[in-house]
């Protein structure tokens, strides 16, 4: 594998984000087989790159190289409004990463044929984690660190994002509100100063984790006024960088309105109201968890590295055959079927594939394809044994 080459392609100017979090998690694993750019190298043997509307894809597929997609975000899910490229960018990836389960039901659900997927969570990485944690401020300090959108904006599709509101009941109920937005957001916010909130400049995320571990709490919840229904549908299945970020950072998760990511961190690093009144949200500092550097420690991303290992081992190992399809060239792997036994570790329930595995059960799958075996493969709680004339 030394002599392979993979290139990573993410949005222009994202530093932030899964941009960062993802391309650093390989950076840490692949060193010097990874070169940022395609543009740098002839044909590089992979591409991992950015989905979502970001059109990146295009330049593996058209040279006829196979790509991994990460698909970070889902614009249609959030819009409604699909394009004309998506069914395109998902069915000829070698393989799709994913956020969130709920992401992959959403494409399934249009019935698009998926190449192998795999979840990898926005959790943080190890090498973020390690930092001197600043002393507390006295009082009630609450965070909140990701994107905002002004008020003028709040009835557009990332009107989610206009805190206006909920800032104001927190502030109202003695807490102080401090904000810190992304570099890629150069904009000004001033109407959050207006309502009294603190915003600071962007920081770099391992800088920002030590940061914001002074203050008491940190905020994951969306607005919902005037905020396109679709769109606020979006909010409830999301997975963002939040639900671990502020774990991270040491300090405990408020939810509100936040999704069913919300049940990530409720009663475990994080508590969920359900209104913003004045008596719910002002003796909440009192009710909040402690973190303690082993529950930081045990959500991290670099534990899920396997997800990605597995796609690009096979990718760069796998001989690939370049066939038209539909005007474009498409990337298939030969089918070889495997003969595996799956063994859940867990004491869950765990599904893959359409198939349910029982806590600690053994299931033995004859000729099964590709497709399903990467699926199960890519699962960290299963554990894959081969059958003698099946790998």
């Amino acid at each position: 594998m030394m002599s392979k080459l993979i290139a990573y392609m993410r949005p222009p100017g994202w530093v932030d984000g899964s941009s960062y979090k993802y391309y650093s998690l390989l950076m840490e694993h692949y060193g010097g087989l990874i070169t940022p750019d395609i543009k740098t190298v002839p044909k590089p043997d992979l591409v991992i790159c950015h989905g979502d509307r970001w059109p990146m894809y295009k330049q593996p597929l058209s040279r006829g190289i196979p790509y991994i997609l990460v698909e970070h975000d889902v614009y249609s899910l959030r819009t409604g409004q699909f394009y004309s490229d998506e069914r395109e960018k998902i069915e000829n990836a070698f393989a799709v990463i994913f956020t969130s389960e709920d992401h992959l039901e959403y494409y399934r659900s249009l019935g698009f044929k998926l190449p192998p997927v795999g979840i990898v969570p926005l959790k943080p990485l190890k090498k973020d984690l390690v930092f001197i944690r600043k002393p507390k401020i006295g009082g009630k300090h609450l965070v909140y660190a990701g994107g905002l959108v002004t008020h003028d904006r709040k009835s557009s599709y990332f009107g989610y994002r206009a805190y206006h509101g909920i800032f104001k009941a927190f502030i109202q109920a003695g807490w102080i509100v401090h904000v810190y937005v992304p570099g890629s957001l150069r904009r000004s916010f001033t109407d959050y100063v207006d309502i009294g909130c603190i915003v600071h400049g962007s920081l770099p995320y391992s800088t920002l984790l030590a940061e914001i571990s002074q203050y008491t709490a940190g905020l994951q919840s969306y607005n919902r006024e005037s905020v396109p229904e679709i769109a606020y549908k979006y909010t409830q299945l999301c997975r963002p960088n939040k639900l671990w970020d502020y774990l991270a950072a040491g300090i405990p998760t408020i939810g509100f309105q936040g999704g069913n990511g919300m049940e990530i961190y409720r009663d475990k690093w994080g508590v969920v109201v359900d209104n913003l009144n004045k008596e719910t949200l002002r003796g909440l500092d009192k009710n909040l968890p402690k973190i303690t550097d082993e529950m930081r420690f045990k959500e991290n991303m670099d534990d899920c590295m396997e997800v990605f290992k597995n796609f690009i081992d096979e990718a760069l190992n796998s001989s690939l055959e370049i066939r038209p399809a539909n005007k474009v060239t498409r990337i298939s792997v030969s089918n070889v079927k495997k003969n595996i036994i799956a063994v859940n570790k867990t004491g869950r329930m765990v599904e893959r594939g359409n198939l349910v595995f029982k806590p600690l059960e053994s299931k033995e799958l004859i000729n099964i394809d590709r497709s399903l075996y990467m699926q199960i493969k890519s699962c960290s709680d299963l554990e894959v044994h081969y059958i003698k004339g099946g790998k």
